[in-house]
């Protein structure tokens, strides 16, 4: 029964699609650990099928490759090159278990992928019943998992990476239902989840969402625009980002009252990136300098205080000050890469592909490290969720 189970694909997707929600809510570094365990399963399925590996596009793996070899050497100038080095091969493991998953999606058939979509929409159910369930009784099963802390706000903030995987997740779940005809519903979910995360703390998913709604009805009028769009922003958050961030600190949006504390603090902290950045802008600081970047005589946000904590809460920004121009242009050109390839879906998974390529842009702009583990984690299993539930005639 063991072995028959292993045999078929189906079961290590499905098992991925209900477990990746409620873990990612709960406990966000585990999904590293569903993402290596599945791909280990899938491969130990595709051994005992005794079947070739199935073709995929060559371009977005040459890039990943070339990216990580790119780490690999910025390594050698970064403040600390041993740590640097095991990041960027931790790196290369975690995104050699995405495009096994990816590739093996493949080998699905749609009816294997419509069970897929259904255990990904109860783990959709379980993860957002876990978020309510903390929200209105204080936390308690976080707490029990990672211990007591106090403060309402810190409580709540502790569900915030849960809130982006949700806002991410939803997106494979949207196209899935267009599929099943129901339109008003395909929308409704991304809306509605955007409406409960206003009980939370997570402004980071918040704009996401937003984002992801708009380039989605976008693509709905026209794919083409949308995919222009996002490619157009990757260009000028990864080329312009260290212009803008000064831009926002010269407008004095730092000291600005009507925004939140925790948006103020990053405008601080993109200046003083972009201060760094400008300092060193062919080649870079080198490879998770971030965490040690030599403050100089800046000053931080808050006193006794870092002024960079440990990343600078912007992708784009973290891959200028750490990889330089040969980083930012490998980086700029794996995305454009990825959102051009959505011309390949059909009329159910290319919005929704779009609308979450656009939610998880700005949370990657807002939000986490570029680097950390459990979000590269999360992003690549939901682009392996997303192909592993659309059944388009040609597999996208």
């Amino acid at each position: 029964m063991v072995i028959t189970r292993l045999r078929a694909p189906e079961t290590a997707y499905r098992a991925l699609a209900f477990l990746l929600p409620p873990v990612a809510v709960l406990a966000s570094k585990a999904v590293v650990v569903l993402l290596v365990a599945g791909a280990l399963w899938a491969l130990l399925g595709l051994w005992l099928r005794s079947e070739p590996w199935p073709k995929i596009h060559k371009l977005p793996p040459l890039l990943i490759a070339l990216l990580l070899l790119w780490a690999a050497v910025a390594s050698s100038w970064s403040p600390d090159p041993a740590r640097a080095l095991l990041l960027a091969l931790r790196l290369t493991g975690l995104f050699a278990a995405a495009l096994v998953l990816f590739a093996l999606a493949a080998r699905l058939p749609n009816a294997a992928r419509q069970r897929v979509a259904q255990a990904l929409a109860l783990g959709l159910a379980v993860g957002i019943a876990v978020m309510i369930e903390e929200r209105l009784f204080g936390a308690p099963v976080m707490a029990l998992l990672h211990g007591e802390i106090d403060g309402e706000y810190h409580r709540l903030s502790r569900l915030n990476r849960g809130a982006t995987a949700l806002a991410i997740l939803s997106w494979p779940m949207a196209a899935y239902l267009w599929r099943e005809r129901l339109g008003p519903w395909a929308l409704l979910l991304p809306s509605v989840l955007l409406a409960g995360l206003l009980a939370f703390e997570s402004t980071a998913a918040l704009l996401g969402l937003i984002g992801g709604l708009a380039v989605a009805l976008l693509a709905l009028l026209n794919q083409r625009t949308a995919r222009l769009l996002l490619i157009l922003t990757i260009v000028v958050a990864l080329g312009g980002g260290a212009l803008i961030g000064r831009g926002l600190f010269a407008a004095g949006l730092s000291e600005a009252s009507w925004l939140q504390s925790t948006a103020r603090h990053r405008v601080h902290v993109w200046n003083f990136t972009a201060e760094r950045i400008l300092e060193r802008p062919l080649l870079g600081w080198g490879f998770d300098a971030a965490r040690n970047i030599p403050a100089g005589a800046a000053e931080p946000y808050r006193n006794k205080a870092s002024v960079m904590p440990l990343h600078p809460h912007n992708a784009a920004l973290q891959i200028n000050l750490e990889l330089g121009v040969p980083g930012t242009a490998l980086v700029a050109l794996l995305l454009a890469t990825m959102i051009a390839g959505t011309a390949r879906l059909n009329r159910a998974a290319g919005p929704a592909a779009l609308g979450m390529a656009g939610t998880a842009l700005l949370i990657a702009l807002t939000a986490y490290g570029a680097w950390q583990s459990q979000w590269l984690a999360l992003l690549a299993l939901a682009v392996v969720m997303a192909r592993a539930t659309a059944t388009a005639e040609t597999p996208p």
